[in-house]
């Protein structure tokens, strides 16, 4: 059986476009970074910038930053994408210098159609040129590679075997083989951001914090939420809107989303966030409403509706940010749903080696101080990105450009192989409008959760993770 080691190159030619995932996987598997006293040769073909197009030298910048190990040493080879004797030349020029005993490998997953063919030709015609009249024993080992995103695999074309391609699956965990390819191509999202040269702002909750809406109080919502009638849910929205909107003012005055800045920007001293965490807890809130039983029930059961006032003091503390403002403000605007859709996730981290969860993660361009979008939910499976959105609204149109704008995002991060999920309460009363939505939206790399999948959404997310739906 082909061992992936048998594979592994001193020096491996990368194209870099606008998504350097591919590149960073090959860098990850082909080359010998792990091995202690060994060398990795990177040569990164990238464009350059040309009137009104934007060149892919920071792509190839951001990847170096990423990958990071000592032993690794990267030339950038500046190209015209288009032209196969820049290409060519450029790559001859380094092919030169490779010692005759060193494996040379091409990935040709990244970078344009035009880059991948010159780019194979160029090295294809080399090694021809080289192994001449050569002894078996003593010819070049050049590999080339791709990365299906498809079926996760990642293809080998040693021609000295006569063109019988090698997949290597890297979304298999058994046996143990595979699980260490598995393992050795992962990244974490806060490293996929910083491919694309973007920021994970520092809020939101990732592993191993827990969920910050206690379980309980989540099912709650939504057992109740669902069973509203009209008018129990006008006098639900009426109900927050007197009570829970001062709060959720409150906090984002001090921070947006439960930071330690003030609405300024200005960071604030131990003091004051202490003093805006202790005002926030020490509030009481009535909590009359009668059409939320199960909720009122699971908030008394854990210590925190004491005649009908809710009492902030006793809410849970993780030790994370602002809990207790994330409670109001998920109440508030709605967002308990992924609170519930996280802990389906966290309870499914280990079963479906999800080595990296978070909820409400924003990323930040570089040199930006607001947000450049945000993800609901994230799981990162391998090098495999997951994203969800989730919606209470029961309309299509508005789940459909809810689901569009996280469909855009997550491709531009995690490429072909991410996966984009959508949960929402679309079917309820009329399951054709589920069916409707399924059939507009759903593909290969879409998956819609609707009314009739959230009593056990558990079940649907694992198959989704373990892609069996």
């Amino acid at each position: 059986m082909a061992s992936i080691e048998d594979y592994k190159c001193e020096h491996l030619f990368l194209l870099i476009g606008r998504n350097p995932l591919p590149n960073y996987v090959a860098a990850k598997l082909l080359t010998k970074l792990k091995v202690a006293d060994s060398k990795a040769h990177l040569y990164l073909l990238h464009s350059e910038d040309s009137g009104r197009s934007k060149g892919t030298k920071n792509y190839a910048d951001n990847l170096t930053r990423v990958l990071g190990s000592e032993n690794v040493h990267t030339e950038f080879l500046p190209v015209e994408p288009s032209n196969p004797t820049s290409i060519a030349t450029e790559i001859d020029k380094h092919l030169l210098r490779i010692p005759a005993n060193e494996a040379i490998g091409l990935n040709y997953t990244g970078g344009t159609k035009a880059m991948a063919v010159h780019a194979y030709g160029a090295i294809r015609q080399w090694k021809e040129r080289e192994n001449e009249d050569k002894k078996p024993e003593d010819k070049r080992k050049v590999f080339f590679s791709y990365l299906d995103p498809r079926q996760l695999t990642l293809w080998i074309d040693p021609v000295e075997l006569g063109g019988h391609s090698v997949p290597f699956n890297l979304g298999c965990t058994d046996p143990p083989d595979q699980k260490r390819l598995f393992d050795d191509a992962r990244i974490s999202f806060e490293q996929l951001l910083k491919l694309h040269g973007q920021e994970l702002l520092p809020r939101g909750y990732r592993n191993p914090r827990s969920a910050p809406v206690v379980e309980d109080v989540v099912n709650a919502l939504w057992a109740d939420y669902d069973a509203f009638n009209t008018d129990e849910l006008k006098k639900w929205r009426e109900w927050k809107e007197e009570t829970l909107k001062p709060i959720v003012e409150e906090c984002q005055r001090v921070g947006g989303s439960g930071g330690d800045k003030d609405v300024k920007g200005r960071q604030l001293t131990e003091e004051e966030w202490a003093e805006y965490s202790r005002r926030l807890r020490n509030k009481r809130i009535s909590f009359t409403f009668p059409y939320a039983p199960k909720l009122r029930c699971a908030l008394e059961k854990l210590g925190l509706l004491v005649n009908d006032e809710i009492i902030l003091e006793n809410y849970p503390n993780d030790g994370a940010e602002d809990t207790v403002g994330h409670f109001c403000k998920g109440i508030f605007n709605n967002t308990w749903l992924e609170d519930y859709v996280f802990h389906q996730v966290q309870m499914l981290a280990t079963q479906c080696n999800l080595h990296d969860v978070g909820i409400s993660l924003g990323t930040l361009l570089p040199k930006e101080t607001e947000p450049y979008f945000e993800i609901d939910v994230i799981a990162m499976r391998g090098y495999q990105l997951f994203a969800v959105s989730c919606t209470l609204n029961p309309h299509r149109q508005s789940c459909k450009e809810k689901l569009f704008e996280i469909k855009l995002r997550a491709e531009q991060l995690g490429g072909e192989e991410a996966r984009i999920g959508l949960v929402c309460r679309v079917g309820k009363g009329n399951p054709r409008e589920l069916s409707i939505l399924r059939k507009q939206l759903e593909s290969d790399n879409i998956k819609v959760f609707g009314y009739s999948d959230l009593p056990d959404l558990a079940n649907g997310l694992e198959k989704w993770f373990k892609g069996e739906i």
